[in-house]
């Protein structure tokens, strides 16, 4: 995701100071083969190309900040889905036998430390597969759960209860995972670009001969620009964003609540079942 930010961000003020420059030959050249009503006539026909420019590209980018935002949200939702259903499959186990209760709830327990340590990391890295260390818990987890006796009614309610949660948990772990890949199409960053460097023309191009002001209002929009599309960036990346990246919170808390309320349960170290994902 850096490596993204810094060519958006550099790109940006390309086109920004490429805008600048070009807005200053143009308005330069009309400026000596111009009259008094041909420089007003002109004036006014810039002022409503920057207007238009203007308006739509604002639009633009409000539309992407929403847009990003709730990407970011998404996948802090399904974070915190993930975390509730591990929970509810801890606990879905109780009605069991404590040999078979015990097989399943250690191998939630692992999953979910897993998801923390190496899933995490592997969402880091847009790899959708997820962690090969949380596969293998997750399949172990699916393996007690098959294993659960069904010899009462109480038994078999509670298989019903187990595989309904165990499918939410595997549902949210799998949406968490593609959460982790970015939305923004590169076509809309073009079109980003294309209008950034065509609103800084404009605006210079208006302005004429007031390069005092012309600098401090592309100044001024630079620092907005960038601060919009670092924005939209670090919104893009959830789990990669140098500013504001989601956090693991929610899973850790449910660990510890887990921890709290059941503290005969098997807390030793996990096991490493696989390899741990290299970034």
């Amino acid at each position: 995701m850096t490596q993204s930010l810094v060519i958006i961000e550099l790109v940006l003020v390309a086109c920004i100071v490429g805008g600048w420059v070009l807005g200053r030959i143009l308005s330069a050249r009309l400026a000596t083969r111009r009259g008094d009503d041909a420089a007003e006539e002109s004036e006014g026909s810039l002022t409503d190309a920057l207007a238009f420019v203007g308006a739509a590209f604002g639009i633009i980018l409000g539309l992407l900040l929403v847009f990003a935002v709730d990407h970011f949200n998404d996948a802090r939702a399904a974070a915190r889905s993930e975390a509730v259903s591990a929970v509810a499959l801890f606990r879905s186990a109780n009605p069991y036998e404590e040999a078979e209760r015990h097989e399943m709830q250690r191998s939630i327990l692992c999953t979910m430390r897993s998801i923390v340590a190496d899933d995490w990391r592997a969402e880091k890295d847009q790899q959708i597969s997820g962690s090969p260390n949380t596969n293998a818990w997750m399949q172990r987890t699916q393996n007690a759960m098959e294993a659960l006796s069904q010899n009462t009614d109480i038994q078999q309610s509670a298989h019903e209860v187990v595989f309904a949660e165990g499918l939410d948990l595997f549902k949210d772990r799998q949406l968490l995972l593609v959460s982790s890949q970015p939305e923004i199409p590169s076509l809309v960053w073009l079109v980003i670009f294309a209008c950034t460097f065509a609103f800084v023309l404009l605006l210079v191009m208006h302005l004429g001969t007031r390069r005092r002001l012309a600098a401090i209002s592309v100044s001024a929009i630079a620092v907005v620009l960038l601060a919009i599309v670092g924005s939209l960036t670090n919104l893009d990346y959830p789990f990669e964003g140098s500013i504001g990246n989601l956090k693991p919170v929610a899973m850790e808390s449910s660990l510890m609540s887990l921890q709290q309320a059941f503290p005969n349960s098997d807390w030793s170290p996990c096991e490493q079942l696989a390899a741990p994902t290299q970034g």
